[in-house]
């Protein structure tokens, strides 16, 4: 398993005190700094961006990314590199920010709080669909997601993700 953009490394502590067994994660950010907090996790620990992730190709049976696309750039490269470590039949999950209406309180503040912390953009959850689907042999399923914000499950070699 690999987590790009991992940050803290906050969600892959979440999951190993629920069971993961941490010796075959990978923890992937462009900052040292975000990676020296999950220094005390049983991890294999990468410094590289997103765009140019260095593990071999088809490698990997499960990619996350999570509340990092929004804050790059080259956003198309990023999701190619995620897909191409793939194994065919792994997954990809993705979750950012949408620019998206929010009728609850809380998606409103949310809202509110990334746009003032600067911490990245509201994406076009249309436009990264997009971008995953024009990948050969990948299917894509939105997941339901309340306030300003999309998730989305691929998986590699299939033309058809059951709903479910």
């Amino acid at each position: 398993m690999l987590d790009v953009g991992c940050g803290t490394g906050r969600f892959i502590r979440r999951l190993i005190d629920d069971g993961l067994v941490p010796h075959r994660v990978t923890l992937l950010d462009v900052s040292g700094r975000m990676l020296s907090y999950s220094n005390d996790l049983p991890v294999t620990h990468v410094k590289a961006p997103m765009e140019r992730i260095p593990i071999s190709d088809g490698s990997l049976d499960l990619v996350t990314c999570l509340w990092a696309l929004e804050t790059i750039e080259d956003r198309p490269a990023a999701i190619r590199e995620i897909l191409r470590v793939l194994k065919p039949g792994g997954w990809a999950c993705f979750a950012f920010c949408a620019d998206k209406s929010c009728c609850s309180p809380m998606g409103r503040i949310l809202r509110r709080s990334v746009e003032r912390l600067g911490a990245g953009s509201f994406l076009q959850s249309d436009e990264i669909i997009t971008n995953l689907s024009a990948m050969r042999d990948v299917a894509v399923r939105q997941i339901p997601c309340g306030g300003p914000a999309t998730a989305l499950l691929c998986r590699r070699g299939d033309t058809e993700l059951r709903q479910g």
